[in-house]
């Protein structure tokens, strides 16, 4: 059409705007992981989320046993606010006791959360997200989008440039 004003060139990266009100609920249960060695002293950070009330799911190389778990923290909230002012962070304790289970080839750790904080508030503010039994949800060549802490920084979001390489049976690798 020679009379069209507005057209899209290249690739359609258009989304709809409840993407980012969306992203914003999920993110509520993405949380910062800090990581004690066996002496208890800080070894660095790793990104986890809820995946049930009690839930939480993080990597085997972040948690890899009962005892780091044990040790280990879940900060929810350590990002900034529309004014760049940081958040009120909320610290839980893990529960392994209650419940763990890590599978080092698959590289994920599932670990109970205390159901308070240490000043009281509850687990259950922060929500979960919701996962399906289904697989094949990401397509090779598809495009996704990460909330996580990279490095132990405040959360972050990936959200353009990120693309499922190649899917198999039990991975699919990414680039973000």
């Amino acid at each position: 059409d020679a009379f069209a004003l507005e057209r899209i060139i290249g690739q359609n990266d258009l989304l709809s705007i409840n993407y980012l009100a969306r992203g914003l609920q999920a993110s509520k249960s993405v949380c910062r992981i800090h990581i004690f060695n066996p002496v208890n002293r800080p070894e660095g950070y790793g990104t986890g989320f809820m995946i049930s009330p009690t839930l939480l799911l993080t990597n085997n190389h972040v948690i890899p046993s009962k005892a780091y778990a044990k040790r280990s923290l879940a900060e929810f909230n350590f990002e900034y606010d529309e004014d760049f002012l940081p958040k009120r962070t909320h610290f839980f304790h893990l529960n392994p006791q209650l419940f763990f289970y890590t599978d080092e080839a698959l590289d994920f750790s599932l670990i109970a959360v205390r159901p308070t904080s240490r000043h009281g508030e509850s687990i259950r503010q922060f929500g979960f997200l919701f996962l399906t039994e289904q697989s094949g949800k990401a397509l090779a060549t598809e495009e996704v989008s990460l909330i996580h802490h990279p490095s132990g920084a405040d959360k972050h979001i990936s959200i353009r440039n990120n693309k499922v390489l190649n899917r198999f049976q039990d991975f699919i690798h990414y680039e973000t």
